[in-house]
């Protein structure tokens, strides 16, 4: 079967990526920070779709983290075909009131 990972796949973007690959057919790994509600909405939906879908839980921004997605991601049936970096930070504020590190 063919796989696609979504990181950030619960919500927004994310999720219509992840949509759009489950119309075509891929079995997807929906990646999630702290979304784990909207994660298995959207996991529903597109095991609704009649595609394969799992949620997994996981900071980015841990190396070990990481690993351990990746891990999990290899002990599913199928190969992955596509990767969608669709995870993102997003702080509260407007382009007067973030700092230069929210931007980073």
């Amino acid at each position: 079967m063919s796989l696609a990972l979504v990181t950030g796949g619960a919500h927004r973007l994310g999720r219509v990526f992840a949509a759009f690959l489950a119309q075509r057919g891929y079995d997807v790994l929906v990646h999630y920070h702290h979304a784990a509600e909207a994660a298995r909405e959207t996991v529903a939906a597109l095991q609704a779709q009649g595609v394969r879908a799992w949620a997994v839980p996981a900071d980015l921004r841990q190396p070990t983290a990481v690993t351990a997605l990746f891990e999990r991601l290899d002990a599913l049936p199928g190969r992955l075909e596509v990767l969608v970096n669709s995870a993102a930070v997003m702080p509260a504020g407007d382009l007067r009131t973030l700092a230069v590190e929210d931007w980073d």
